[in-house]
């Protein structure tokens, strides 16, 4: 995550949660919120694997605004 940062400009945030892509995608949206990181209608990509038991493979990519 850290090359990630330097090379690109973005802020990478570790999130472990395991229940369902739709569940992840609004917890994390509460942690970049929680963090003052994001503010109402900021766009922020999310990256994911699905289905969500199969780590390390990341096959889905989300825009949405907050």
């Amino acid at each position: 995550m850290n090359q990630m940062s330097l090379v690109w400009g973005v802020e990478a945030f570790y999130y472990d949660g395991m229940e369902s892509t739709d569940q992840s995608f609004d917890d994390i949206k509460t942690i970049l919120k929680e963090n003052k990181v994001v503010e109402e209608n900021d766009l922020i990509v999310k990256i994911a694997s699905m289905p969500i038991e199969e780590k390390g493979f990341t096959n889905m990519l989300k825009i949405s605004a907050v």
